[in-house]
């Protein structure tokens, strides 16, 4: 738990009271859509600022709550859900790509990209670091983050590899500036983040959006949008990315929330793990089928209950 009090004024924005003469020196900047992100908020240092965003946060926002609190900040961490597989599924600001290239030999642009640039020079940033994995085998990130180099004289940090504890198969060394930023940005309560922060994958035929872990290869599943499904959905038992196949078992916290379109939905067998108010706000939702072989969850005349069927946990309108 976080010994202070956090405060949302804000729109979109989650961060830590903090008062005139306060002793932050960095900022970290924390995607919500990052798998149990309140670790990384409770394990912030001392001297580390973190503030929860999200793709639905807009630049101006941002601004107006640094230029209330920093002249200068040393440093600025971003940690979200990168990948190698492509730049334009990493969403950042004003739900935009942290930039965009119109063809393979162009220069990475957006405003997304100038608001980092004017952010970096307004606030003296000396060194900011991209908490995500394998954005350094990207090409299209390393000419982004050469860009940020050459338009602000700042140290970039990335990785190649993937990023989050050693004990899961990550580590907390950004191998473009070969610094070990754990201790940099956290107190030693990170070690209790298990997951690692690969990345999101958008199907567009479907309208789903997919959190892949590549421990375990596993991944959670929600909406794209309020509006990208509709009627009958089906979850698949796994989804392939880049050519490797990952088990379909989260229905993330919210997944299909105000999708008002929705009409009846089918979880596999895969899926052992549903979160809070997945079907909140699905007035036209009639129908939940569970697979007969799930070992945690079971439905009964459309209804979403626990294997036993001795709770139910949704009953559609």
């Amino acid at each position: 738990t976080v010994d202070r009090p956090y405060t949302d004024s804000l729109r979109s924005l989650i961060y830590p009271d903090i008062q005139e003469g306060h002793s932050f020196t960095k900022v970290l900047l924390i995607d919500s859509a990052v798998t149990d992100y309140q670790v990384f908020v409770d394990a912030a240092s001392p001297s580390t600022f973190p503030i929860v965003y999200s793709s639905n946060t807009s630049k101006s926002e941002l601004t107006t709550l640094l230029q209330a609190h920093f002249t200068n900040i040393e440093r600025i961490a971003i940690c979200f859900l990168g990948s190698a597989i492509d730049s334009n599924c990493c969403l950042f600001l004003d739900a935009s790509p942290f930039f965009t290239k119109d063809d393979q030999d162009g220069v990475p642009s957006g405003e997304n990209l100038d608001w980092m640039i004017s952010t970096l020079n307004t606030f003296h940033v000396k060194n900011v670091d991209y908490l995500a994995c394998d954005t350094l085998q990207n090409p299209n990130w390393r000419e982004y983050y050469n860009l940020l180099a050459q338009s602000t004289g700042v140290v970039v940090g990335a990785s190649d590899d993937k990023t989050g504890n050693l004990k899961y198969g990550g580590d907390w060394i950004m191998e473009s500036s070969m610094e070990d930023i754990e201790t940099v940005y956290f107190t030693q309560n990170i070690s209790y983040y298990t997951h690692l922060l690969d990345g999101i994958y958008n199907d567009a035929t479907t309208g789903l959006t997919y959190t892949y872990v590549t421990a375990g290869l596993t991944t959670s599943v929600k909406a794209t949008s309020r509006t990208s499904v509709s009627g009958a959905v089906t979850i698949p038992t796994s989804i392939t990315i880049d050519g490797q196949a990952y088990s379909v078992t989260t229905l993330g916290n919210s997944a299909f929330q105000n999708c008002s379109s929705l009409t009846s939905i089918t979880i596999p067998a895969s899926v052992t793990n549903i979160g809070f108010s997945v079907f909140l706000g699905c007035p036209n939702l009639t129908s939940i089928t569970v697979d007969g072989s799930n070992s945690n969850y079971s439905s009964l005349d459309g209804v979403l209950c626990n294997k036993a069927q001795t709770t139910i946990i949704q009953y559609p309108i």
